[in-house]
Order: C-alpha cells, then sequence, then structure tokens
C-alpha cells in the first residue's frame, strides 16, 4: 500500500507569518507595550502565539500582563488570520502529483483546531484528516497528533512522512516511528534552526517532495 504524507501548516504548507506578526503586534500594544516591526516576526511562525508573543517582547517577562496579551492576540488572530496567508508556492502540484500517485495526506497542527478548520477551508484545501494541537492530549514534539493522523487514516507510523519545518516536527516524528522531511523555506530556517538537521531528507520547494518521496522509498526497499 503506497503510505500517507502528513503536513504542518504554518512554514510548511502556509505562510501565516504576516498575520500572526500582525496579531503579535496588535497585543503587544493593547497592554502598553512598544510593537516591532511586523516583518522582523516572521520567521517565529512556527513558534505558536506565544512564541511569537515572546519574540516581540520588550522588558521583564510579568506573567499576568503576557496572559492579558496573549489573550487579545488570540482575539485578533481570529479576525486578522484571512488578510495575508497564502499558500506556498507549488502546494498545489505536489498535492496533485500525490494523489495521482495514489498517496493519501493530512495535516498535523499545534495551531488550534477554532483556527485550523476554517483557514484550511479557506485556502482550499481538502485534507483527508485534520489533527490541531487541541484534539491531543500532547501537541507536537510529542507524536500523539502525529499517530492519531495515522491511526485515522489506517496507516501504520513507519508507514508515513511528516513534512514540517521546525525542529519539532522532526522530533515529533522520529517519535512516531515516521519518515521526516524538512521544509527548508519555512520559518525555522530563517532562524538558523538547527533541529531540521536531524530530519530524514529536506526540500527547498514542495515542488521537490514528489521526488524526494520516491528517493526515500528506494532507500527503504
Amino acid at each position: 500500500m503506497t503510505g500517507a504524507v502528513l503536513f504542518d501548516l504554518d512554514g510548511t504548507l502556509a505562510d501565516t507569518s504576516g498575520d500572526l506578526a500582525a496579531a503579535t503586534c496588535d497585543a503587544l500594544a493593547a497592554v502598553g507595550l512598544p510593537s516591532p516591526e511586523p516583518h522582523t516576526l516572521h520567521a517565529y511562525g512556527s513558534r505558536s502565539g506565544r512564541g511569537m508573543l515572546r519574540a516581540g517582547w520588550s522588558g521583564d517577562l510579568d506573567d499576568a500582563l503576557f496572559q492579558r496579551a496573549f489573550a487579545v492576540f488570540l482575539e485578533r488572530y481570529a479576525l486578522r488570520m484571512y488578510e495575508s496567508t497564502v499558500l506556498f508556492d507549488g502546494v498545489g502540484a505536489c498535492l496533485e502529483q500525490l494523489a495521482r500517485g495514489g498517496r493519501r495526506w493530512g495535516i498535523v497542527t499545534n495551531k488550534g483546531e477554532r483556527y485550523t478548520r476554517p483557514l484550511v477551508k479557506h485556502l482550499g484545501l481538502q485534507p483527508e484528516v485534520l489533527v490541531c494541537g487541541d484534539m491531543v492530549p500532547q501537541s507536537k514534539p510529542a507524536p500523539d497528533s502525529l499517530l492519531a493522523a495515522a491511526a485515522a487514516l489506517g496507516h501504520a507510523p513507519a508507514e508515513c512522512v511528516y513534512v514540517g519545518d521546525d525542529g519539532k516536527d522532526v522530533i515529533a516524528a522520529a517519535a512516531a516511528g515516521m519518515t521526516s522531511v524538512a521544509a527548508l523555506y519555512g520559518y525555522s530556517a530563517r532562524l538558523n534552526d538547527p533541529g531540521h538537521k536531524g530530519a530524514d531528507a529536506e526540500i527547498g520547494t514542495l515542488r521537490a517532495l514528489p521526488s524526494v518521496l520516491k528517493d526515500l522509498a528506494q532507500r527503504k526497499s
């Protein structure tokens, strides 16, 4: 049976960094903190809302103030998440090739279900399975969400490939017993994050994924 391909969302299938950065700046301003230029936050797009806030935070990290800012971030992101988010180059062509090759695919993300489902619909994506961070006991880098996606598709973890741009994606794939592919066009490479170095393969564009999958299959055969 041809295996399944699972994708991270932010920084892998979709460039959500602009809307995440805008919501972060809104939140910092709302609690009286200076806001950085939004573009300086784009590289932190895979670090979740809390990670984005920490990247833009100036001064001491006061927990009560941080929680207030995070609450504002969630509100603002819900309003802004369609403003500039787009699919990365090659997504459509990649998914079409996977379908022609008989590969099933899904999305596994740490993003909350409240935001993910409408965003995926807005982007015109139709994954066979969608697992969000708040749908499992532990989100990535724990393997829970990847294992849940594999089970939903009826595949053993070893039959699945996980594609993500962050080091935690590589860790989660290894913990789940899946093959990992690091998306170097995403966010973490902009931070010189060494986490992707442990991946089984790397891609500079999603257009390259089908051929990389063939190479990985040949290695296993």
